[in-house]
């Protein structure tokens, strides 16, 4: 009985083995030793998942640098909003992020300091009236002898020193947008409007109702988000393939679907410390789409094209960092054998996606295959 036992334990030990060099046997690059097992597809399924087959094809991809960067506003592009002289700020109409017209009130000011000033050009207009009637009066009387020449002058220089006072007091007040007339007239201004400058976006405040602000302090920044502009990094090794005038396709990493396109106006020539590469400049065509201030992007510089090995985008399924195709095995009227293999890939271009490897030569399902598990 012993015997019989180790004889059929020897046996089974050789079986295995044989089983072991079957398995072994063959081509080493065998598709299905890089597969999982074997997916069973009824012809019936093939249909309903409008499942279809091709093959790995060469196809020219276009052969772009990709650079990053992002949006900003060129100094022609920003205004910043101070005020003349110190005041209460009052009735603030509008919000951070608004559009704003040029000439669009964005808030009052009211000041002590503007009715001193309003004041000294009241008197200066009225006592320049008398210095200008003493003066010609001194003229003519100057002309008949009656008076001395030095006194001619000192009236002279005494109505032309009030002169220019009332001159630059005007000039000042036209400034502020007060209508001087009024002001001769004894209509004074208790406040002054502030007005956007230009037309644009409100990128930063830092007032409140009610504050006291001191002239000359960057109070509001608008932009005008027309004349945004792109910056861009490249490296050394791109820089051959850039030129002045040059198109570019660029999107925001927000929005990576929404395409706009650019042109080069202008390539650096030294490295940027802080970025290690060449800035790019570019100007976004008008297309009507919003772009923001401050916004990474891509971009994508197209400088030729090259062959490649593809297949139509729905052929690949990724599964966490990893991609996979489906080959047919076999196939009868009845079913199809498919099985999955791990491929690396590259560029996408029109749909299609770059082969990396392995490059195989069978049959592959090229679409249909989003239900399909690939665990």
């Amino acid at each position: 009985m012993r015997k019989i036992k180790d004889l059929l334990y020897t046996s089974a030990i050789i079986f295995a083995l044989a089983g072991f060099n079957y398995s072994c046997s063959g081509d080493p690059d065998n598709i299905a030793e890089n597969t999982s097992d074997y997916i069973e597809i009824s012809s019936k399924q093939f249909e309903s998942e409008k499942m279809q087959i091709g093959k790995i094809q060469e196809m020219e991809f276009a052969s772009p640098i990709l650079l990053n960067g992002f949006i900003y506003a060129p100094i022609s592009s920003v205004s910043q909003i101070s005020t003349p002289i110190g005041g209460i700020v009052e009735n603030i109409s509008f919000e951070n992020g608004a559009s704003v017209y040029k000439g669009q009130i964005l808030f009052y000011l009211s000041s002590l300091e503007l009715i001193g000033i309003q004041q000294e050009f009241a008197e200066t207009a009225i006592s320049i009236k008398k210095l200008k009637s003493d003066y010609e009066r001194m003229q003519s009387l100057s002309e008949d002898k009656i008076v001395a020449e030095k006194e001619l002058i000192a009236a002279e220089s005494e109505y032309k020193t009030a002169l220019i006072k009332y001159e630059s007091l005007k000039v000042q007040l036209s400034k502020l947008r007060i209508n001087t007339d009024k002001i001769e007239q004894g209509n004074y201004y208790s406040s002054i409007p502030i007005v956007a400058p230009v037309k644009g976006t409100i990128n930063f405040s830092n007032i409140v109702n009610g504050q006291f602000v001191d002239q000359h302090t960057k109070l509001i920044e608008i932009i005008n988000g027309d004349n945004l502009e792109l910056k861009l990094s490249a490296f050394e090794k791109d820089l051959a393939y850039l030129e002045e005038n040059q198109k570019l396709e660029f999107y925001t990493l927000n929005n990576p679907k929404q395409k706009h396109t650019a042109t080069i106006s202008k390539i650096g020539n030294s490295i940027n410390p802080e970025t290690g590469a060449v800035d790019v400049y570019a100007k976004p065509e008008k297309s009507g789409s919003k772009t923001i201030n401050s916004a990474a992007i891509e971009a994508l510089v197209n400088t030729g094209s090259r062959l490649v090995k593809s297949l139509p985008e729905t052929a690949v399924v990724k599964s966490g960092k990893n991609y996979f195709i489906y080959i047919i095995n076999s196939k009868d009227k009845d079913k199809y054998l498919l099985s999955k293999v791990k491929v690396n890939i590259g560029q996408k271009h029109n749909s299609y996606v770059e082969i990396i490897d392995p490059i195989i030569e069978e049959d592959i399902v090229v679409s249909g295959v989003n239900n399909l598990s690939i665990e």
